[in-house]
């Protein structure tokens, strides 16, 4: 580029500076009605929350104090809410599901030959355990 062709001034029509005016207005304009629009959306927003809010806090039907021994008085100590068929035993209500385990095994783990070999290969030391107590 040479130095004439940077001093030489573009040729714009002369209402040009006018319209980008008028345009920047008008762009001015649409970006304050849209933060106005925000705002009251925003405003209308927290109201409704600080509503709410409070009507949760003052507005309950009784005070803690009382509802309480309401609740407790309205429990019925015979009924009971837990099942409780054959867990007689403490050990029962630890692992409630070990009498189930215990009839599996019954039925089908403790009697054939090839569960009492597996039991020798995975357990060696019970097996010597085993013939020292009898």
């Amino acid at each position: 580029m040479t130095e004439e062709m940077l001093h030489r001034e573009l040729p714009f029509r002369p209402g040009f500076a006018a319209l980008v005016v008028t345009e920047a207005h008008a762009i001015a304009g649409r970006r304050r009605r849209v933060r106005l629009a925000a705002g009251a959306v925003s405003a209308a927003l927290l109201i409704g929350a600080v509503a709410f809010g409070t009507q949760q806090m003052w507005l309950r039907d009784t005070p803690q104090s009382v509802r309480l021994p309401q609740m407790i008085a309205s429990i019925d100590p015979m009924a009971n809410p837990f099942d409780l068929p054959r867990q007689t035993t403490v050990m029962d209500v630890m692992f409630p599901h070990a009498a189930a385990v215990a009839e599996f095994y019954d039925q089908y783990g403790a009697d054939d030959a090839d569960s009492l070999e597996d039991d020798a290969v995975f357990f060696p030391e019970a097996e010597g355990v085993a013939a020292n107590e009898s």
